[in-house]
């Protein structure tokens, strides 16, 4: 159990709030389920999800960024909720980077591009001069506009000149499922909820967006391997606290975290939901989210994307 500094003395001394601001079952929740277990251990309090989903996150972060700065309520943050979301919405009611104190990134998790195995080209070299030689022929499925999957194939589009068109669902599985029974040609998607088509042979994945290549995959190549590092961002998973939430209380809750990562079992939930830790400092994960934010911004404005 960790010990209060005499700054944040006998903190925390009752259970802490998590707020997740997407539904239950999602690779969001089942991080940061994962680590408000390992965090309750290292606090010596419970720490109590509360899922508060809607509107690609802005509602649960929202909520958070209106909780009192007291380190009782903490939030997941996400590159969907924090920067996409922001980015596709000016009128959001919260500023990503004035309304929250960050304290760490907790995991990320690759994207991919897939396509349906009917799909004339397997690999990347072939894909990419199929799409660019049939300008609007092609298709992408995603889990919604401005969702990760449609950011990621914006930034595509922008960074190769090839010209696919944008075909958003509610939800990653439909999209799947479409392009599964071959009514869309491509997907991109999160990994996690893209595996078990990639392990069924139902789908074939073409690119990853990630710093590394993945262990499982070690044949598909990632945006990085070919030239492409602004599309190479995975998706990422953080933790925030209100605006406001002292420092010896923030680096408390940081050395929980840490405390966490050093959990076998949590190391295993994470690779079970296709998730690699994290552990950034506090002012890593504020630049993170900085510097996501003002990526989005701009690809917004050069693809001229409008939200739903």
């Amino acid at each position: 159990m960790l010990c209060a500094s005499a700054g944040a003395a006998d903190y925390p001394v009752r259970p802490l709030k998590l707020i997740i601001p997407f539904p239950p079952g999602g690779t969001t929740d089942l991080i940061g389920r994962a680590f408000a277990d390992e965090m309750a251990k290292a606090l010596g309090q419970p720490v109590v999800v509360e899922n508060k989903g809607g509107a690609s996150g802005s509602i649960g972060a929202e909520a958070i960024a209106k909780s009192l700065p007291d380190g009782y309520t903490i939030g997941l943050s996400s590159a969907s909720g924090f920067a996409i979301h922001p980015a596709c919405n000016p009128k959001v009611s919260y500023d990503p980077v004035r309304d929250f104190t960050p304290i760490s990134r907790l995991a990320s998790s690759p994207h991919v591009i897939l396509v349906n195995p009917s799909f004339p080209a397997k690999n990347y070299d072939a894909f990419l001069a199929l799409i660019k030689a049939n300008p609007g022929k092609y298709e992408f499925a995603t889990s919604g506009t401005c969702g990760s999957g449609h950011m990621l194939g914006e930034q595509l589009k922008l960074s190769t000149g090839a010209n696919i068109m944008h075909v958003p669902y509610r939800g990653a599985g439909p999209a799947a499922n479409d392009v599964v029974a071959g009514h869309v040609p491509i997907l991109i998607d999160a990994l996690p909820s893209a595996s078990v088509h990639i392990k069924a042979g139902t789908l074939l994945p073409i690119i990853l967006a990630s710093s590394k290549r993945v262990p499982s995959l070690p044949a598909v190549p990632t945006f990085g391997d070919v030239g492409i590092e602004e599309a190479n961002e995975a998706g990422w998973y953080g933790l925030v606290a209100p605006a406001g939430t002292s420092a010896d209380k923030i680096q408390i809750l940081y050395k929980a975290i840490q405390e966490s990562l050093k959990s076998p079992g949590l190391q295993a939930r994470l690779a079970a939901a296709g998730a690699s830790p994290g552990g950034t400092k506090p002012q890593e994960h504020a630049a993170e989210i900085s510097n996501a934010v003002t990526r989005m911004k701009a690809l917004v404005k050069a693809q001229n994307i409008q939200s739903n």
